[in-house]
Formats: structure tokens, C-alpha cells, sequence
């Protein structure tokens, strides 16, 4: 980024009451640098995405799984439940809007098919919404709220229609990372499940996302608890689907963009001296002019790793 530009326009747009935490935590001198700031943190909001995506995707997968394959497609129809009135339990109530949600989208695309306006009465059949098609629906908040209490059984009664904790085992394989009593285990998940549903709602949101601090070091630590936090409950619930993400770099990429040095890169116009010989630079040059003719990365193996050059600005 060009540090010689004027800013005060793009910030404006950006909003300067939006700014106010950033200025606040980490404390850019110049424009250039509160707008580098910013840049820096769109980069970390887009390496966290694939992380929270992967937990929501695999939290929903492995409990629909392990219920599905004991009390059939629809089992929550089939589940025992601690509360007489399940219409008020929140996990039910997901449910019920996602099958809203497929209701009010197939209106739509109907009413559009047929050229109807919206207050017309649709001549066709609705169709019956298939297991898939609902849980498909469903939001991140929905498989927080089936772990709660309102679905264990206190009493541990053998082959219980309770999802918990007979299938606790099943949809988390390593439940014991939190704990190795089964019922105090379901309960930190599921208040881990919240600190990460939340966290990612505001990185999705555009929001600030780290916890409250004046400190850039402070708020990045804290990022990075919630990077740590994400991978320990993808390993309770299968360690392998953990192994492939750090084996592609996920994890790897999503630390390095939340750093220090990183954030130095993009508030700074000069970037760090280092000690490269003369034949290290040659080197170095023929990679680079590779890299910024082509607008691309240029990969190399060391010693079993993939290492990447590219233009940063």
C-alpha cells in the first residue's frame, strides 16, 4: 500500500465511529496505518473463515449422524426431551425455522416461476421437505442448543431415548479433552460451542472481533485462544478431520496472518532488513520477478514443507 495517499476518503466510507476500536487497541500514528490496520484485519477475518466454517459443518454432520443412525431420519421427532412444552426449547425452535426458511425461499422461486404477485395463491403442491433438506437449513445456534440439558438423561438409563450421554461418545470421539465425565464434558463443549458461534458472528458481521483491550498484543493472544479453541473441539470430535486441516495449512495460515509481525507488514512502509547474501538475493529475485509477472504464488519444497512467495504490495 502506498503510504504517500490520502485516506481521509476511503476512511470515511469505511466509517470513522466503526474505527474507533481499532484506533483504540492499535493505535495507528497515520491514516495510512489506521487504513492498514483495517486491511489487516479483513485478512484475518478471511484465513478465520474456513476454520468456523469447517466447526459448523462438522458439529451439525457428526450429531445429526450419531442421532440419525439411533432414532431414524427425523429424530427429533423421536427424542426424549426434559421439557413438556418442546415448542419453547430453543433446539426445537431451529427446527421450526428452517423448515420456515425452505418454506418461504420455495414460495419465492415459485411465485418468480409463475409470475405470481406476492399476495396470489399458489396453485401448486408444497413439497415434503426431506431429512437433508431441513438439517441443511438449520443454523450454528440450533446443534449449540441440542446440548443442553433439556436432551440428558441425568439417571444414565441404558438405551434411554436421551441423546445424552448415551451418544455423546459417538458424535464427540474425544470428549475427553474437556472432560472425562461424560455429562460435565457435554457441558463445557456446548459453552465452547457458544464462545465460537458468537465469535464467528461477529467476524461474519464485520464487527470487531477480538476481546476488549487496549493492547494489540493482548487482542491478538485473544484471537489466537479462539484459533486454539476451534481446533480443540474439531479433535474432540474426530482428531482426523483436525489432521487434514493442519496438514493443508489452515490452522498454520490462520496464526500466521493473526501476528504481530503481520500487522507490522501492513502498517508500515518500509518493511523488516534482512541479512541476505548477494547470490541469497539473486536467488530470491528470480522467484519474485516469477511471482509478480504472473500475480501468483511461487511454491517449493524443503525438507517435506511447501514454502510460498508472493507480492505483497
Amino acid at each position: 500500500m502506498s503510504f504517500n495517499s490520502t485516506y481521509s476518503p476511503i476512511l470515511e466510507l469505511v466509517s470513522l465511529p466503526r474505527l474507533t476500536k481499532y484506533r483504540t487497541t492499535f493505535k495507528p500514528v497515520t491514516d495510512a496505518q489506521l487504513y492498514g490496520t483495517y486491511i489487516w484485519v479483513q485478512h484475518v477475518g478471511g484465513a478465520l473463515y474456513p476454520l468456523l466454517q469447517s466447526l459448523e459443518v462438522t458439529l451439525r454432520n457428526t450429531i445429526d449422524t450419531a442421532a440419525r443412525n439411533k432414532f431414524g431420519d427425523f429424530w427429533w421427532d423421536n427424542i426424549a426431551c426434559n421439557k413438556n412444552d418442546v415448542s419453547r426449547t430453543r433446539f426445537y425452535r431451529g427446527i421450526s425455522e428452517a423448515k420456515n426458511k425452505l418454506i418461504s425461499e420455495w414460495e419465492k422461486r415459485e411465485r418468480e416461476r409463475l409470475g405470481l404477485r406476492y399476495n396470489e395463491s399458489i396453485p401448486t403442491t408444497m413439497p415434503v421437505w426431506s431429512h437433508d433438506k431441513i438439517v441443511g437449513a438449520t443454523t450454528f445456534s440450533t446443534w449449540q442448543f441440542i446440548l443442553n440439558g433439556d436432551f440428558s438423561d441425568q439417571r444414565n438409563i441404558p438405551n434411554s431415548s436421551f441423546l445424552w450421554p448415551q451418544l455423546l461418545g459417538k458424535a464427540f470421539r474425544q470428549y475427553h479433552l474437556f472432560d472425562r465425565n461424560p455429562h460435565r464434558a457435554r457441558s463445557k463443549i456446548m459453552n465452547s460451542i457458544e464462545e465460537i458461534r458468537n465469535f464467528r458472528n461477529r467476524v461474519f458481521h464485520h464487527e470487531p472481533f477480538w476481546s476488549g483491550t487496549n493492547n494489540q498484543t493482548t487482542a491478538i493472544d485473544s484471537v489466537r485462544a479462539k484459533i486454539n479453541k476451534i481446533e480443540t473441539l474439531l479433535s474432540s470430535i474426530d482428531s482426523r478431520k483436525r489432521d487434514i486441516m493442519v496438514d493443508v495449512g489452515l490452522f498454520m495460515h490462520a496464526r500466521r496472518v493473526c501476528s504481530l509481525q503481520e500487522l507490522n507488514i501492513h502498517i508500515n512502509a518500509e518493511p523488516e532488513k534482512n541479512n541476505y547474501t548477494q547470490k541469497q538475493k539473486r536467488n530470491i529475485r528470480k522467484v519474485a520477478m516469477k511471482s509478480n509477472k504472473n500475480t501468483q504464488t511461487s511454491t517449493w519444497n524443503y525438507a517435506g514443507m511447501v514454502f510460498g512467495i508472493h507480492r505483497i504490495r
